[in-house]
């Protein structure tokens, strides 16, 4: 499976340019690609480094390219891509080993959310997802304590949130479900007061999430992260959210299918309070159709167009949806017309950190009713068309 998997991801990842056979470069070639001198890299042979790094694949890439050999340039520059992941999967796990010591140490229960926890539970392998930040989850009332530890460990709150002491955060944890905190090595910490925000539905309280937590070992101490009932629900909404952009982001999907430790009835009924069944059976519904991975129950008309749409565009190599794709995948994951009448008040409403001035949150009521709308416009309609260009 994980080898049939890997020769999937890449082709789709690729296209025709990995499904062609590998171009034999003589010895001169070669040695001219990887000094710099000569013909250098082919165009094709950018694409795929390119793409196997924006989707997260690196390290299938890795694999598919070693077995299948690939020239020597190509598998070269993808193992050093892939062992600067690992680097940094690496110095992640070592700060997310002294992060959770001092919230143990201040008594503070804490999660780590997706990157190298769940590269780990699912894939054997601190660094199979690749990832450049470190998420973790605390409680809305501990969001203030945590960012203080994150400030003495030299990390700066990015915008707008730049001048808010630990009594701020806890009251802008009422308000915003993340923080982004950056320290001068480059380093992002990403800080979760709830599982998923206002733009991405429900999400259950903290304390139910921890009660049926699990515990994964990253080095040489375990750390807890989300069950995988309450996974899927999070990386199918997350998903949708976010068009599906990553085909890892799919990868992880079809790993989980293919558990026999997961509760599907359980996770059925998580999805319907969280108002997301239409989401997860479509995320199933895409890992099946592009992997062939076991549908636990028979997805719905909605989740079947949902799917349908996003399988689609995916193998016709448009990863980052442009803006109609985008908003079509938001409204068809929804479980129904008033969730669809909900989300759109929240795409209008619902204030983001762009939306405010630094030093400014929340925004204005005035702020948010321009800002807003012309952030959405430039972020997925002149930003988007220029990427398609």
């Amino acid at each position: 499976m994980a080898d049939r998997m890997a020769r999937r991801l890449v082709a789709l990842a690729t296209g025709d340019v990995a499904s062609r056979p590998p171009v034999r470069r003589s010895p001169d070639d070669e040695r001219g690609a990887t000094s710099g001198e000569g013909g250098g890299p082919a165009p094709a042979d950018d694409h795929v480094v390119r793409t196997l790094y924006t989707q997260g694949l690196l390290s299938w890439g890795h694999d598919v390219a070693v077995a299948d050999g690939w020239p020597a340039d190509v598998r070269e520059r993808i193992a050093r891509l892939r062992a600067d992941a690992v680097s940094r999967a690496l110095a992640q796990a070592a700060l997310l080993t002294t992060l959770r010591q001092e919230a143990e140490h201040a008594g503070i229960p804490l999660m780590v959310l997706k990157g190298i926890a769940l590269s780990t539970a699912l894939y054997g392998d601190l660094a199979r997802r690749h990832s450049v930040d470190l998420d973790v989850l605390v409680s809305p009332v501990h969001a203030g304590t945590i960012a203080g530890v994150l400030r003495g460990l030299g990390f700066v709150p990015g915008h707008p949130w730049q001048d808010g002491g630990s009594d701020e955060f806890t009251r802008w944890a009422r308000l915003h479900h993340e923080f982004a905190f950056t320290d001068a090595r480059g380093r992002v910490v990403e800080l979760h007061a709830r599982l998923t925000g206002p733009l991405m539905g429900r999400s259950r309280p903290f304390e139910a999430l921890w009660h049926d937590r699990r515990e994964v070992r990253l080095g040489s101490c375990h750390v807890a992260m989300p069950s995988w009932e309450d996974s899927v629900p999070h990386l199918a909404v997350h998903g949708f959210c976010h068009g599906w952009e990553r085909l890892s982001w799919i990868a992880d999907i079809a790993a989980i299918a293919t558990r026999a430790d997961v509760d599907w009835d359980r996770t059925r009924t998580l999805a319907g309070e969280l108002r997301c069944v239409t989401a997860v059976e479509a995320a199933l519904g895409i890992s099946h159709a592009l992997f062939d991975t076991p549908l636990p129950w028979r997805p719905g008309a909605r989740a079947d167009r949902a799917a349908r749409a996003v399988v689609t565009r995916i193998e016709r190599g448009r990863f980052k949806p442009p803006f109609a794709d985008w908003l079509g995948d938001h409204f068809r994951s929804r479980d129904g017309w008033i969730d669809v009448a909900r989300h759109a008040w929240a795409l209008w409403r619902v204030p983001a950190a762009d939306d405010a001035s630094p030093g400014e949150w929340p925004p204005s009521a005035l702020s948010l009713t321009w800002r807003r709308p012309l952030r959405l416009v430039r972020r997925h309609v002149i930003r988007g068309t220029r990427d398609a260009a």
